[in-house]
């Protein structure tokens, strides 16, 4: 995350608007812990309005 000034924001609101537009792009099937099995946000302060998302598929024991 790097958001666009330094007005104090709460990690949860943006990790919310986050999750929820990643179901509409494709990149995730459902933002429900069914999915979901990691998250890691980190913020920097470079101040250009943007987010970065890397999106790894974790493959459960049972199906390696």
């Amino acid at each position: 995350f790097s958001p666009p000034d330094k007005r104090e924001r709460d990690m949860d609101n943006a990790l919310k608007s986050l999750l929820d537009a990643l179901v509409p792009t494709g990149l995730l099937p459902s933002d429900s812990m069914t999915f979901m099995r990691e998250l890691r946000a980190t913020v920097d302060d470079l101040k250009r309005g943007t987010v970065g998302v890397h999106v790894e598929p974790i493959i459960a024991p049972e199906d390696a």
